[in-house]
């Protein structure tokens, strides 16, 4: 923390990192939001990766509002490596630019952040919104979902923390945190930077966490899978993401001395089970990891639910009774259970009721630590 006028102290300056490629329809509200942070010491980089739309005749009026980086196309990670070399904060925080934050976040992640030195990350929910930034009644992580805090990097390199990580906006990091991990690679980072990024984060430090929301996550139906049908083109990639995501992190951990990561393809990571078992039973002549069986990955992913520990164990029971009925159901019965679980929108009332039930019992089980622990 620098002297400020008059040899006061000035108030550490969060870095708010956009990147941008061809949103310009929702472009706008993201940056305004992080200019209007209440935090008063704020910087807003925005990078725009190589838009084709109208994406810099919105960026130019902000003038010196704004630290503007206009580049080819090259990627999440590209944009992500641009806007932290131009950024100057202590604090840093990356968002999409078809997502808003909320006004308190940057003061939210600078005092999470101080009165726990000793963490790599925060991390908070999303909000989830229509492209009218209307909420739907769901956050990322779910809401029944615990999230973590301490020290993870044993459940981060076994690969065992399924959906208790949170994505882009909802983090936040110290500036010091990010120096031993950028530049991060960009080749293999061009989509799913921030689920490498987290994780990184994870092995080298601690997290902090609260339930806080951080920002509106828009589900507009180009950024995410929201369907109501199987997106198996979409499961596809996810895999073979993380898979890729799973190469570059040993990689990291040998370069920087930390627990090096298992291969994906031997975790039992209940989340990618999911995804391969689902996969496996819908289409199996385009399922991209040929030794998968479906009575292996029932076998893996009931191990997998087990060992969760962020979730309450209504929510074990149910995922462990979808592993069990998608791999042992007829193909089409298989393919509307794993839509069901996966694509939330699918759902109807029957799943907000399961949703409800899970929701309320992690809430029941955390009063009750709170109880013991008072």
């Amino acid at each position: 923390m620098q002297p400020g006028p008059e040899g006061r102290p000035s108030l550490p300056l969060v870095s708010v990192i956009v990147d941008n490629y061809n949103y310009a329809a929702y472009l706008r509200e993201a940056v305004d939001s992080a200019l209007q942070q209440i935090w008063p010491a704020v910087e807003v980089v925005v990078v725009d990766d190589g838009s084709t739309d109208e994406s810099r005749e919105i960026l130019e009026p902000y003038g010196a509002q704004i630290t503007l980086i206009a580049k080819p196309n090259g990627g999440q990670a590209s944009a992500f490596n641009a806007g932290f070399a131009a950024s100057h904060g202590e604090f840093v925080v990356f968002l999409d630019s078809d997502d808003v934050l909320h006004p308190e976040h940057a003061g939210n992640v600078v005092r999470l952040l101080e009165r726990h030195p000793e963490a790599a990350f925060a991390q908070f929910r999303l909000r989830v919104v229509d492209s009218d930034l209307r909420p739907v009644g769901t956050v990322v992580p779910p809401a029944h979902v615990r999230l973590p805090t301490g020290d993870v990097c044993g459940p981060v390199s076994r690969w065992e923390l399924a959906s208790c990580l949170a994505p882009g906006g909802a983090l936040g990091f110290p500036r010091r945190t990010l120096e031993r991990i950028f530049p991060l690679p960009e080749d293999e980072l061009r989509k799913g930077a921030d689920a490498f990024l987290v994780r990184a984060a994870a092995l080298v430090g601690a997290v902090v966490s609260t339930d806080e929301v951080a920002a509106d996550y828009r589900s507009h139906g180009q950024n995410d899978s929201n369907s109501d049908v199987l997106d198996l083109d979409y499961l596809r990639v996810a895999m073979n993401r993380q898979v890729a995501c799973g190469r570059l992190l040993r990689e990291f951990a040998d370069t920087h001395g930390v627990p090096t990561p298992l291969e994906p393809l031997a975790a039992l990571d209940p989340l990618f089970l999911t995804q391969r078992l689902a996969s496996l039973r819908a289409e199996p002549h385009l399922h991209p990891f040929p030794a998968d069986g479906r009575w292996s990955l029932l076998v893996s992913g009931l191990r997998a639910v087990r060992l969760r520990r962020d979730i309450p164990a209504t929510g074990k029971l149910v995922h462990a009774a979808w592993f069990v009925a998608v791999a042992a159901l007829p193909r089409r019965a298989a393919v509307t259970l794993a839509t069901w679980l996966m694509f939330p929108i699918s759902r109807g009332r029957a799943g907000a009721f399961v949703h409800v039930a899970v929701s309320s019992s992690s809430w029941v089980a955390a009063r009750l630590r709170g109880l013991r622990s008072g």
